[in-house]
């Protein structure tokens, strides 16, 4: 998690229920947050992630786990989660896109990685939505 064109975000999480959580702030990507430039077109935050499986000669891939990546999107003090799903399918070289559970919809496209893995960087548009 990073505050886009800024510092990264830690997370103070104990991940003791198997979930990482972190607090952002929400608005627009501003120098209050230490991004080099104010843009009130993008959200003060982006995150990157990344997926690897088949590690230590294991033949594993994604499709042996189940990902998901919540987010909220209650502009309050409440939570509102979306969730999405990591699943085969797109026209990447990942072969992999996370779609929402609530819509039906693919959220995140394909992006290009092997086969093993999935990874990219997202930064994405909302202005107020808080990440789990």
């Amino acid at each position: 998690m990073i505050y886009r064109q800024g510092p990264t975000v830690t997370s103070t999480d104990d991940y003791a229920d198997g979930v990482l959580h972190f607090s952002v702030n929400d608005g627009p990507q501003s120098t209050t947050n230490g991004s080099f430039a104010n843009n009130a077109n993008r959200a003060a935050w982006s995150f990157e992630y990344s997926i690897v499986t088949g590690l230590n000669g294991e033949t594993t891939d994604p499709d042996d786990f189940t990902f998901k990546l919540q987010y909220d999107v209650d502009p309050g003090a409440g939570t509102s989660y979306r969730t999405l799903v990591l699943e085969s399918g797109g026209v990447g070289t990942s072969g992999h896109q996370w779609r929402d559970q609530g819509t039906g919809l693919v959220f995140i496209a394909d992006d290009s990685a092997t086969g093993a893995s999935a990874r990219t960087r997202r930064t994405t548009p909302f202005r107020s939505s808080r990440a789990s």
